[in-house]
């Protein structure tokens, strides 16, 4: 899933763009969603704080055994074959939500 709504970049650059009010009732309501229908094994996430704070909100939501993990290659520049490479080191895991950015 794509992160949510983001604020303008400020001081701290792109990396540390925080999700906004509405960002965060976005993802909230996304997370609620995926309870209903999956169980998640692994949140896998991005690096940039908006992402962490989307798969933080999903933890929320997710069973009290779903693994969170930051994987520095998944970034909105990264190259498919560094994604599909990462995401195969999860091959354990039956069910696997992962925290982007476009255009990945």
């Amino acid at each position: 899933m794509r992160h949510g709504d983001a604020a303008p970049i400020g001081r701290a650059g792109d990396k540390g763009r925080v999700l906004t009010p509405y960002g965060k009732r976005q993802v909230e309501s996304t997370a609620k969603q995926l309870q209903a229908v999956t169980s998640l094994d692994v949140i896998v996430h991005a690096p940039y704080t908006r992402a962490q704070q989307s798969a933080e909100i999903c933890l929320g939501f997710a069973s009290d055994k779903t693994a969170m993990y930051q994987e520095s290659t998944i970034t909105p520049d990264a190259r498919i074959e560094a994604f599909l490479s990462t995401i195969a080191g999860y091959e354990y895991a039956d069910s696997i939500l992962v925290v982007t950015h476009n255009p990945i």
